[in-house]
């Protein structure tokens, strides 16, 4: 009787299958805004709100696959491999990605009409970032098009719903830590959609998409960064002076010196397009885990 041996080529193949459906499903991605919202709700001293957890999470997950959606002449160069993914599993993508939005709403109106209007936002965001609606006079159909316009918005999309969530279902009112956290998150997110912009610069420009680093070069979008990293962080530790530990503080600032690193080692050349995302994304599991440690295990 014939008997399948399991080789390593074989085991191999499994798991890049598994990693491919975890990496390009968002799935990763979702659990980094997880840990975002953790954060937020450290640094603004109330409790985690397991509902805001969940509310992000399938939001990110509706999102960013409907985005891919709109994405996809960009994505058959810029990432093949995801762009295959997406193709070949279209229909459930889309059909799950509009079920745990309108999940992300049903779990919101719990919370009040704020917290369904913060739930919105990202949605909002998307829909205006990919939709071709400004005027056919107007040089740019989508707000992704306008330069800078797109990094502006992906930052928004992500700092508001991970500042104000928590507190909206955790019952808590915001206060001068809901502004720095906000600032924060909208500070990382411009820096990720940029990084992400270097790594897609090839497909950008032939597509006709002008990111910072079509207009800008590589070396010039890495200092505008690196800048922007060193002086962001800086005003957000003067914001939370009084507010964090010294433990948080030192953690804050370790993670600026983690972005600092990424930033000088994605230089646009060519590297695997998985450290891109399992890198920058994966700063939120590392601030998390750091987070989670010293409020946690050390306190």
């Amino acid at each position: 009787m014939f008997k399948y041996e399991h080789t390593p080529g074989n085991i191999d193949l499994k798991l890049r299958v598994v990693f491919d459906n975890f990496l390009y499903s968002s799935l990763y991605l979702c659990i980094a805004a997880v840990s975002m919202v953790y954060l937020s709700s450290v640094f603004q001293d109330i409790p985690l709100s397991l509902p805001a957890c969940l509310i992000i999470f399938l939001v990110t997950f509706s999102v960013y696959n409907l985005n891919r959606k709109t994405d996809e002449d960009e994505d058959a160069i810029n990432h093949s491999r995801r762009y295959a993914f997406t193709k070949k599993y279209a229909k459930i993508l889309m059909d799950l990605s509009i079920a745990t939005y309108v999940v992300a709403f049903l779990i919101a109106g719990i919370y009040g009409i704020a917290a369904v209007a913060i739930t919105a936002i990202p949605l909002i965001n998307g829909v205006l970032y990919s939709i071709p609606f400004l005027p056919h006079g107007f040089r740019y159909r989508r707000l992704k098009d306008i330069p800078f316009v797109k990094n502006f918005i992906v930052g928004l999309a992500w700092a508001l719903p991970i500042a104000l969530l928590p507190v909206a279902c955790s019952g808590c009112p915001p206060g001068e830590m809901t502004i720095a956290v906000g600032f924060l998150f909208f500070l990382l997110s411009f820096i990720d959609s940029t990084v992400f912009d270097i790594r897609d610069v090839k497909g950008d420009a032939e597509t006709g998409v002008q990111t910072i680093p079509v207009i800008l070069g590589i070396q010039r979008t890495r200092i505008l960064l690196s800048v922007m990293n060193g002086m962001g962080i800086g005003i957000i530790l003067v914001l939370c002076s009084g507010w964090l530990t010294p433990v948080e503080t030192a953690i804050l600032a370790g993670i600026a010196i983690y972005i600092q690193g990424y930033i000088l080692f994605f230089n646009g050349a060519d590297l695997s397009r998985i450290l891109y995302d399992l890198i920058a994304d994966g700063q939120y599991l590392l601030l998390g885990g750091l987070m989670y440690i010293s409020t946690v295990c050390i306190a």
